[in-house]
């Protein structure tokens, strides 16, 4: 497996997941980015949240072994945020998972993956963008369920 191929590919995907989450959020107001359909689901603001612990936990500190600025928790249910702060939140969370991707070198890239079970860090990464495009996908239908027009902007963009 050419690692550096692999790792270019896999920087372009989460380029375009962190593209499309912020196309999607744009157009929308704060009261929509923090709008859940009912008391068990989750609002696009949470999303994007679980996203950034996601990157955090998973990548930072799986692959790096940096330590986490605070315990994660996931997602905070009422947790209001303002677009400004979900855009800052997407833009720096993939600013760091592009550039610990980048890290990984060629003797990094095929050990096992730090609290897996013998998955190895292409496996990891494969799955924390598969994992990723569930949750922009979320993101996305949100989106349209709360502004018309953005449904036609995502159908055509």
């Amino acid at each position: 497996m050419n690692s550096k191929l692999f790792i270019a590919m896999l920087a372009a995907k989460y380029a375009q997941i962190q593209v499309r989450l912020k196309s999607a959020i744009e157009p929308l107001d704060e009261i929509s980015l923090n709008w859940r359909p009912n008391e068990n689901s989750s609002s696009i603001a949470n999303l994007i949240l679980y996203l950034a612990g996601t990157i955090q936990y998973r990548i930072e500190n799986d692959f790096h072994g940096e330590p986490e600025p605070g315990a994660w928790t996931g997602f905070n249910p009422m947790q209001w945020k303002s677009k400004e702060e979900l855009l800052e939140i997407i833009e720096d969370s993939f600013q760091r998972l592009d550039e610990a991707v980048r890290r990984l070198g060629e003797r990094d890239f095929l050990t096992e993956a730090a609290g897996t079970e013998e998955a190895i860090n292409p496996e990891v990464l494969h799955q924390c963008a598969s994992h990723f495009s569930e949750h922009l996908g979320q993101v996305l239908y949100l989106s349209q369920m709360r502004t018309p027009a953005v449904t036609m902007e995502l159908q055509h963009g």
